[in-house]
């Protein structure tokens, strides 16, 4: 089956002051060259991160694996709304989607 998906990363750099702004959505990563290592900017918007995961129930989300007819959870943990199993995101933000603001 085909997937598709996007994710965005910005970043800037600024002179003098030593500060590199950055910011990112859904999967998408920014990193800097530090010699010959790679230096991660952002974080993955993941909802198995702590932080992430009191993010979205502080905004009245949920987050949970989906379930099988018999009750198995599945798959990845995934965002939804506090009493539905909507939107089923496997990311905890992404652009185009507002399903109050989880």
């Amino acid at each position: 089956p085909a997937r598709g998906g996007s994710g965005g990363a910005v970043s800037s750099h600024a002179n003098g002051n030593g500060s590199s702004p950055s910011a990112s959505a859904a999967m998408a990563a920014a990193v800097r060259a530090s010699g010959l290592e790679a230096v991660a900017l952002t974080r993955d918007h993941k909802p198995e991160d702590p932080r992430e995961c009191a993010r979205i129930l502080a905004a009245n989300g949920r987050v949970a694996r989906l379930k099988t007819g018999s009750g198995l959870e599945v798959g990845p943990l995934r965002v939804f709304l506090k009493y539905s199993w909507t939107p089923g995101l496997a990311v905890s933000r992404a652009f185009g989607v507002n399903p109050k603001r989880v």
